[in-house]
């Protein structure tokens, strides 16, 4: 059977004028309007403590579950009447799937990213999926992905990341 397509490449580094000391060491940068600061990274290069916070925080059942996660779905039927919010149910899976390709807010809207999460199920295991998430994630302002928060807020690799810092960044 055809494997579905894979997701679609990450967002190209954004072109920026850096500015540097006689030593070469970076002072800043300056990138366009519209612009994303990116670096992707194998997940081999992401640490276990940001890994490992990033699913307590968004989705701490991620590897025992498909595109959709049944009890969080049951938790949200029974919390939304008394809530009146609907949400709180999403997948790492689907909210990797609307990185790739936002959609609207909505029932519609939701039933596509459940779609396009299960296209990602198929099509990727697990720590690609994780991989591609910890890639794409909004990190503040223009930032996206691990990597590229690590640099600029810690002046670390993503490899480097330390308890404290791996929750900060999973908490953005």
């Amino acid at each position: 059977r055809p494997r579905p397509p894979s997701p679609p490449a990450l967002p190209r580094p954004a072109r920026a004028v850096a500015f540097v000391d006689r030593n070469g060491l970076l002072l800043g940068s300056i990138i366009g309007r519209g612009e994303a600061r990116t670096v992707a990274v194998p997940l081999g290069r992401v640490a276990p403590s940001f890994q490992r916070a990033v699913l307590a925080a968004e989705d701490e059942r991620f590897f025992q579950h498909g595109a959709i996660d049944p009890l969080a779905v049951a938790r949200m039927v029974v919390r939304t009447p008394f809530d009146r919010r609907l949400g709180g149910a999403s997948t790492l899976s689907m909210q990797t799937a609307r990185l790739i390709d936002p959609v609207a807010p909505g029932v519609l809207g939701k039933f596509q990213e459940i779609v396009r999460a299960q296209r990602l199920e198929n099509a990727l295991s697990k720590r690609e999926i994780l991989e591609q998430y910890c890639n794409r994630a909004p990190m503040g302002s223009n930032i996206y992905g691990v990597e590229t928060a690590a640099r600029i807020y810690f002046g670390v690799e993503a490899a480097q990341l330390d308890l404290a810092q791996s929750a900060l960044l999973a908490a953005l």
